[in-house]
């Protein structure tokens, strides 16, 4: 456990290094000052918490990797006795952590009655999902430009159950989409919905951050076998 909490120590250190939670807490606070100062509904509340700290783990644990790499740390970590769930693990707690409070701090700027373990059940469980998939993304390039020009490949498709949050279109399809069930746990914090879909939303979460999990240790492996 010690060289997990070294490792985890050292990832906060990177994100401070490298400016990108300063980054994510100035972004976040400029968020809550508008919350706060205007009187925004919960629906907006709702697409601010998705848009900012759930989904924006995915560039910045992209930029977080390819930092790595062109350091060459990254090399370095693949021939250590490190093991792979301890170098996602890290990577999604640093970056959650952080979601989980700016989104708290937005819903209690807000000043609307809400449920605060929702906002965070909501905010971590979609956060290390994106950040999963943004690690997987960031092997498949070796430039932040190259990174720029997937990140709306890997998003777009996660931005569909927006047009039922709107109302725009409203299909029982949208379940297959994870996403639909993070807008679905945030809307539940502020207002009542059935319980079925509080539970059906937090298991398709959990599946799905499964199978980001297998996919990113599949990805970490293969990277393991081309360092050595």
């Amino acid at each position: 456990m010690r060289t997990f909490f070294n490792l985890l120590k050292w990832d906060v250190i990177l994100l401070l290094k490298y400016g990108i939670l300063p980054i994510a807490l100035g972004i976040g606070a400029l968020y809550i000052g508008l919350v706060f100062l205007l009187d925004i509904p919960s629906s907006i509340i709702v697409l601010l918490i998705f848009s900012d700290p759930s989904m924006m783990g995915f560039i910045f644990v992209g930029v977080m990797v390819l930092f790595e790499k062109q350091a060459g740390t990254s090399s370095a970590l693949v021939v250590t006795p490190l093991q792979p769930w301890q170098y996602l693990l890290s990577k999604s707690i640093s970056l959650s952590i952080p979601a989980a409070i700016v989104s708290l701090a937005i819903v209690f700027a807000s000043q609307l009655d809400a449920s605060y373990v929702l906002v965070m059940v909501a905010v971590v469980l979609t956060s290390i999902l994106f950040l999963l998939l943004g690690f997987v993304g960031a092997q498949r390039v070796k430039t932040f430009n190259q990174y720029i020009l997937i990140i709306p490949m890997f998003l777009m498709p996660f931005c569909i159950p927006l047009v039922d949050f709107f109302g725009l279109w409203q299909s029982q399809l949208m379940w297959i989409i994870p996403t639909h069930s993070s807008l679905k746990l945030l809307t539940a914090a502020f207002e009542t919905i059935a319980i079925w879909e509080v539970l059906l939303s937090v298991s398709i979460l959990l599946i799905s951050i499964y199978l980001a999990w297998r996919w990113a240790l599949r990805v970490y492996r293969a990277k393991m076998i081309e360092a050595s």
